[in-house]
């Protein structure tokens, strides 16, 4: 597994660096590349098993790997790509609710609710025509990451399954990057901050839900 994480983390580095330097044959290679990198650990952490529960969590990066392909696009298809990862996080919603039933943390719904709200203060105003799409993602992504926290928190839970809770973290940090630089002002590293806390979040969902406890 050392390896694969080693090899995870030489292409995510190469991305960020050719995306960086926009060097954009690069790029359209590194980025899926990537996340097919993380698809392969998802597989290797459940060989030769393949149950519903490993099936959610796969079809969560498939749809990932698309929402990738949409976003990085020279053409704007930042809604198929919003589409693309709404559904990618139904599917690990679901995962998070197959292995645990729901229970509700409220420090991190009220922290969610106060965070969300004044992001959305900040950028609904601005995403014009994405509104709509805008709020429901961020209200799926909200609920992600409530149901990682209950799953990280369940009743026999290992030490593992925090890695969840702190992957869904970096995923809402990286997406509320990526939409305030879009919406609202973009910063030369922005894309950088994007796509490192990116790769981080869905590596670290993979091993909080697939590692062996």
């Amino acid at each position: 597994m050392t390896t694969i994480l080693y090899i995870i983390t030489a292409l995510a580095l190469a991305h960020i660096i050719a995306d960086y330097y926009r060097v954009w044959q690069a790029s359209y290679l590194l980025k899926p590349a990537t996340t097919m990198s993380i698809i392969f650990l998802a597989q290797y952490l459940t060989w030769p098993a393949f149950d519903m529960f490993t099936a959610l969590v796969i079809f969560a990066l498939v749809f990932s790997l698309l929402g990738d392909i949409f976003l990085m696009l020279r053409s704007d298809r930042f809604l198929a790509g919003l589409i693309s990862f709404f559904i990618a996080h139904v599917l690990y919603i679901s995962a998070f609710l197959y292995a645990a039933p729901l229970t509700i943390h409220l420090g991190l719904l009220i922290g969610l609710m106060l965070v969300g709200s004044g992001y959305l203060y900040v950028v609904l105003p601005k995403a014009g025509q994405l509104q709509i799409p805008v709020v429901a993602y961020g209200l799926v992504l909200q609920l992600m990451v409530l149901s990682a926290g209950s799953f990280a928190m369940a009743e026999g839970h290992s030490s593992s399954q925090y890695l969840c809770l702190i992957g869904a973290l970096y995923f809402i940090f990286s997406d509320s990057v990526l939409g305030f630089s879009r919406f609202v002002k973009a910063w030369p590293i922005s894309h950088s901050i994007v796509l490192g806390s990116y790769y981080l979040a869905q590596t670290l969902l993979v091993l909080g839900l697939l590692s062996p406890r």
